[in-house]
């Protein structure tokens, strides 16, 4: 082909030989590709019309010209068909699929080579239209097709299955609808084009970290770039089957990205939250979940196990399309030992406190809740780990009111002499991961596990506790309470006592619970809750913390906890928002001395304050604040972790490491630590361990910022450039919006010798809304094309917007190389206060 080239991603065209756009590095294409209808592609299919395009290439209904069967002709995109890797690809999908024989998936007929090099693909011609065009025209179905519609393409993909092909692009476009003899839906599966012989040795030819599929029905493991399996699929189908029984997806957000990020932490909505007038049977539910578990080995194994019992389940429905509302079962899953008399009033906060429960787990769990494994302990019946309480339906609402119980509960416990408390943050990343009572026990030396469940009714809400032996697996003790909105708070009382009873420990009596909370207000708690679950996904995610705290406070202006989460919110603004600096810090300055004045004795509050001195470059300040919240609760995880980042900010890397190793040692599970850690690490010259600290930080939460970052700065720093490659390209994947994520990207692909690369993503951040974000976004940049000037000049701008970047640079690594020693750099150093004399490499001589 002589045709011109364009670039898809920014238009550009280019002459014929170019093959990459030097701007962005997307692969160039030729346009025009519908030419060919009316001519005879491989000298046996006449092209009669273009049918459609995907991303491998245009599908086109052709006729064999001596059988005069028509078929699909399916041609690579041009442009690509000189990329061996392409071209393998294709021709290993071809193979796979003609090895599939089943009335459910379209045959293949033929496939090849034409004479002037295009590739080709022939397969069956399904006369009917896709589930995308029948769901767009009809919106959802009724359950009884739906399942039918899952049951055909389950038996088709367990055959692909059985032949060891994964399909890796199911979606509502690759599943055709046509009318069998008797005018009953006949499903197809078709183009098994990005499928791939689970396992095979020609697995090779896919590039590492290329995620072949589409993003909104892919599986969490696709969309982190890990290895794929029959398992996929099934999740993908699951994702196809609630589209079509509820016309909407599982999760939702205001970005894709936030969408797709929610496949690895939250769970799915059920299917009672978007179709509530459809009496749901629990097996429909279960089926459903069992589906969309987040890990491949808690799904279904068998396709065709899921399409049989979602039928079934199905079965057991009243006519979909008269609204019957479904009964909550009355049974629990564990036997019931006593249980209070209900309260049968309706309390109208009850549905307020249920509905705001939800986001109690990630809130104070992974903020405030991080309380540490104290000293001492072993396999002893008085060390304890509290795990967040199940939801026995599914509703999300019940997962934020269960853990948000068991969170209270916990720092309940944490005030009983003579109980340690395993770290919440840990304990919860293990229950995610399926781990059982004795498992838990071996990681945390614990003798105990508490474990529960909630289940929520229209006045009221049950929740059963259970207390294990960590050595035996033994339930000993179980109870079931059930409240409405006010007794919120009093039934965490109830259970820590029973608890501590059980473990023949008496609770400390004293200031009383609500002195604890630091509020009595329902409506105030509620806010809170929301905040810090807000606060703890971060991002864009922080006006709105800051709005539920400043409610929080507005309720209950005495709320120390509260003011103490609001300083934190304000703090973060600057980091995650375009805000100004010198105008939001002072106000987080006092919403955390107003909480450090109502409750003198808060280390939560002490932190706060902290926080907020570190971010303003007072140093000094924000050590002794941090130095006091360890006074008064040493086991705060969190806290060793921020005074950890302030220490080697200044450059006093002992210091720091010994803080970080205490915060590990207290919550191990915890990603962000890990991730600090490796920051540390890398400061210290020690370039190996740092690797495994930061790679055990994206194996625990790859969600974590701070995590995918670190990665690829280590991985660059330690000279592997094949492996750093293959992280930037996901990272530009999954997280490629992000200004810093892509400035750091730039510097790791001019470090690895990709300089167009890193040229034409500069370009792009230039081009940025001018804000401090994109400021520090190209000082890393310039520093990896060792531009000086440039760097220098990017990070003056920084430092007068008085943006809080340098507790996140990494002034005494390779990094600020091209700078160093330079008179401007030390000024700009000077300007946050800080000594260019103790930013100095560490094993300079060292370094790669």
């Amino acid at each position: 082909m002589s045709a011109a080239k364009r670039c898809p991603t920014c238009d550009t065209e280019y002459p014929p030989e170019e093959r990459f756009c030097p701007k962005d590095g997307a692969i160039l294409r030729v346009q025009g590709g519908a030419d060919i209808v009316g001519s005879i592609i491989a000298e046996r299919y006449h092209v009669l019309q273009k049918l459609g395009e995907g991303g491998m290439g245009q599908v086109y209904l052709a006729e064999h010209v001596k059988m005069r069967r028509k078929s699909a002709v399916k041609l690579m995109n041009p442009g690509t068909d000189q990329d061996a890797d392409a071209i393998a690809r294709f021709n290993r999908e071809a193979a796979n699929a003609s090895r599939i024989n089943h009335p459910n998936v379209a045959g293949i007929y033929d496939f090849g080579e034409t004479t002037d090099g295009m590739i080709f693909l022939a397969m069956e011609y399904i006369e009917g239209e896709s589930l995308s065009a029948l769901l767009h025209r009809t919106g959802p179905l009724q359950p009884a097709r739906a399942a039918d519609i899952v049951r055909q393409v389950a038996d088709g993909l367990g055959v692909a299955h059985e032949l060891g092909i994964v399909h890796r692009d199911l979606k509502p476009d690759n599943i055709m609808i046509a009318k069998g003899r008797s005018g009953a839906d006949l499903v197809k599966v078709v183009d098994f084009g990005i499928a791939k012989a689970a396992g095979a040795a020609s697995d090779k030819v896919t590039r590492t970290g290329l995620s072949v599929g589409t993003p909104e029905y892919m599986s969490p493991e696709q969309l982190a770039g890990d290895a794929v399996g029959h398992t996929s699929d099934i999740y993908s189908l699951g994702l196809v089957a609630f589209r079509m029984l509820t016309g909407v997806l599982p999760f939702e957000g205001r970005t894709s990205q936030e969408v797709l990020m929610k496949r690895f932490t939250e769970s799915p909505r059920p299917l009672s939250e978007c179709r509530p007038e459809v009496a749901w049977p629990e097996s429909v539910l279960r089926a459903m979940q069992h589906a969309l578990e987040a890990r491949s080995e808690d799904r279904y194994q068998s396709a065709t196990a899921y399409g049989a019992d979602l039928v079934a389940a199905v079965a057991e429905m009243p006519d979909a399309s008269t609204g019957a509302t479904q009964l909550m079962r009355e049974s629990l899953v564990v036997p019931i030992a006593a249980e209070p008399a209900a309260t049968s009033v309706t309390n109208p906060m009850m549905r307020r406190v249920a509905i705001v429960s939800v986001v109690a787990c990630v809130a104070v769990l992974g903020w405030f809740g991080a309380n540490a494994l104290r000293a001492g302990g072993g396999n002893s019946r008085n060390a304890i780990a509290v795990l967040p309480f199940e939801s026995l339906n599914g509703d999300t609402a019940n997962t934020y009111l269960g853990e948000g119980i068991a969170d209270e509960l916990a720092t309940s416990l944490a005030k009983v002499p003579g109980l340690t408390l395993a770290g919440r943050t840990s304990v919860r990343a293990l229950r995610d991961r399926q781990a059982t009572i004795r498992d838990i026990g071996r990681e945390f030396h614990v003798g105990s596990v508490v474990q529960g469940s909630v289940r929520r009714y229209p006045d009221s809400v049950r929740v059963t506790v259970e207390l294990g032996n960590a050595n035996t697996g033994v339930v000993a003790w179980r109870e079931n309470y059930t409240y409405v909105a006010k007794d919120v708070f009093t039934v965490q009382d109830v259970i820590a006592r029973e608890i501590a009873k059980e473990l023949k420990v008496t609770l400390a009596t004293g200031t009383g619970r609500a002195a604890e909370r630091g509020t009595s207000n329902v409506d105030a708690y509620d806010d809170y809750l929301r905040g810090y679950y807000q606060y703890s996904r971060r991002g864009a995610r922080i006006a709105k913390a800051i709005e539920y705290f400043s409610l929080a406070v507005g309720a209950d202006s005495s709320f120390a906890r509260a003011w103490a989460g609001l300083g934190l919110s304000l703090a973060a603004s600057t980091i995650y928002g375009g805000v100004d600096a010198a105008d939001v810090l002072p106000r987080a300055l006092q919403a955390a001395e107003r909480a450090v004045a109502l409750d003198p004795k808060s280390a939560e509050a002490y932190m706060s304050m902290g926080l907020v001195h570190t971010y303003a470059q007072r140093w000094t300040k924000g050590e002794d604040a941090y130095k006091q919240a360890i006074v008064l609760d040493s086991t705060l995880a969190l806290v060793r972790m921020h005074y950890g980042r302030l220490l080697f900010t200044v450059g006093r890397l002992p210091e720091s490491l010994a803080q970080l190793e205490r915060g590990k040692r207290l919550d191990p599970l915890n990603a962000n630590l890990h991730a600090t850690m490796a920051s540390a690490l890398w400061r210290l010259g020690r370039g190996a361990d740092a690797e495994l600290s930061a790679k055990r930080a994206f194996e625990l939460d790859s969600t974590v910022n701070a995590a995918r970052t670190q990665v690829l700065m280590i991985l660059v720093s330690n000279g592997k450039a094949d492996e750093a490659r293959a992280h930037a390209n996901r990272l530009l994947t999954y997280v490629g919006t992000d200004l810093v994520v892509r400035g750091t990207v730039a510097y790791a692909f001019a470090r690895i010798g990709d300089m167009p690369r890193a040229l034409a993503m500069i370009d792009s951040l230039e081009r940025s809304a001018a804000d401090s974000r994109a400021d520090v976004a190209l000082t890393r940049a310039y520093l990896g094309t060792r531009d000086a000037p440039k760097a220098l000049a990017a990070m003056e701008r920084v430092v007068n917007s008085h943006r809080p970047f340098a507790v996140s640079q990494e002034f005494q690594t390779e990094m600020f190389d091209p700078v160093r020693g330079n008179p401007k750099y030390d000024e700009l150093l000077r300007k946050m206060d800080l000594d260019p004399a103790k930013l100095q490499p560490v094993a300079a001589g060292t370094r790669p």
